[in-house]
């Protein structure tokens, strides 16, 4: 009995996860460039959530020289444009919105290869957008 506990630890020891954790990288111009598409969101009213799938149209279209167009039906005029800055752990974009004031949304970010999450600062529970790079 006590192999039979033994080769069971060995057997645990040796499992490994197949999925494939992507690396996060630090957001630069030159890396963020391109068009983003949600694909998930997770918005939390005071619990644990899961990674929701969206099928509502919203991307990011970042240009090196730190400009970006957001495309989106959460928007009440469909469409932004603006500037972005990277600093640290976050990026802010500046816009003027529908009525003519400054608007300066602050994203904590994450960023793989493939992937860019952006979670909103001054959430209380979890705010978080998850962006696939168009190919």
């Amino acid at each position: 009995m006590r192999y039979f506990f033994a080769f069971l630890f060995v057997c645990c020891l040796s499992c490994s996860s197949n999925e494939a954790e992507e690396e996060f990288i630090p957001v630069s111009a030159s890396n963020i460039v391109g068009s983003w598409d949600l694909k998930a969101t997770k918005i939390s009213p005071g619990n644990e959530v899961d990674w929701s799938p969206n099928e509502q149209l919203d991307n990011y279209t970042f240009s090196l020289d730190g400009t970006f167009t957001r495309e989106s039906e959460f928007l009440e005029d469909g469409t932004i444009a603006g500037t972005y800055t990277i600093t640290d752990n976050q990026i802010a974009f500046t816009y003027i919105s529908k009525t003519g004031d400054p608007a300066n949304p602050r994203y904590f970010y994450k960023l793989s290869s493939s992937e860019l999450i952006l979670s909103y600062i001054g959430c209380i529970e979890e705010c978080s957008l998850r962006y696939r790079k168009r190919q």
